[in-house]
């Protein structure tokens, strides 16, 4: 009997059908993507004269570390665009199903709902997490390499550690945090940030299954609404309660993580899901 949900050998066709119908596209992206980091990771320090020191200075330690002075701003900037084009990436999810001719070309292609799921999962939503990594490390080498060109008087000049990448920036920070605060202090923002860059990837997922065109917009006007009341809650209930009440029962980091992560997990599950069903709805619509 053939198997209509999943086959490995029809899900690798398929997958092998976009990438080669879509490598132009796909390359020009990665490029500029390299291009703006790199650009970014040169130019800024020449701007910024951030090396450009007297020859009594001395050097940058935090908790007895050297540090790169341009490391802290790097981290951020790196971030921040993570942050973006990954959202970016998964709202283009469904972008093959712009318009009607696209969405029925889609549709009748000869694979399963969930293998062009997948197919579209690997590519939007994982996959830009290797590419940026990639981009982000090319992008810094290039900086240590064209610094040696500037005089920076003998200036400490690395490449960021990865400790100092996946503590998003605080694992050389402030002293009071290096030792058993560290952990709460770190984990506490890698929870919150990956959380909800997770969370926010799945809820461009589903914007995108129900709107293939402009999803991005429309998603972010929907967030902004929606953050907006969010907050006008938040500080309607401190007039009503007082902040006192939050913060007296305010959870401690080990029963925040667990929080936060469970709510990331739940929710992301939901929302992949709610957008897998609506993308396979839409077999059934084109079909009637």
């Amino acid at each position: 009997m053939e198997n209509n949900i999943f086959s490995p050998r029809r899900f690798g066709k398929y997958f092998q059908l976009q990438l080669s119908t879509n490598w132009k596209t796909l390359t020009i992206i990665i490029f500029c993507i390299l291009g703006g980091i790199i650009l970014y990771c040169t130019c800024l320090p020449y701007l910024s004269d951030i090396y450009v020191l007297p020859p009594n200075h001395k050097p940058r330690i935090i908790s007895g570390h050297e540090v790169d002075r341009f490391w802290n701003a790097e981290i951020h900037f790196f971030y921040f665009i993570f942050y973006v084009l990954a959202i970016i990436s998964a709202s283009l999810m469904f972008s093959s199903m712009k318009t009607k001719s696209q969405r029925i070309s889609t549709l009748t292609l000869p694979a399963s709902t969930l293998e062009k799921y997948l197919t579209y999962f690997i590519i939007y939503v994982i996959a830009i997490y290797v590419v940026l990594f990639i981009c982000m490390a090319i992008g810094d080498y290039a900086r240590v390499l064209s610094t040696k060109l500037y005089p920076h008087n003998d200036e400490f000049i690395k490449p960021i550690p990865f400790k100092y990448i996946f503590s998003l920036g605080y694992y050389y920070d402030n002293p009071s945090y290096h030792m058993d605060h560290e952990n709460y202090f770190v984990g506490y923002w890698f929870a919150i940030y990956f959380g909800s860059l997770i969370v926010t990837q799945g809820y461009m997922a589903l914007i995108s299954a129900i709107w293939p065109k402009n999803s991005f917009i429309k998603g972010t006007g929907i967030a902004m609404i929606f953050t907006f009341l969010m907050i006008i809650c938040v500080i309607s209930s401190f007039k009503l309660f007082g902040y006192m009440v939050y913060r007296d029962y305010f959870p401690q980091f080990t029963s925040l993580s667990v929080v936060v992560w469970s709510i990331t997990i739940i929710l992301s599950i939901v929302l992949f899901a709610v957008s897998y069903f609506r993308f396979k709805e839409n077999e059934v619509i084109d079909r009637w």
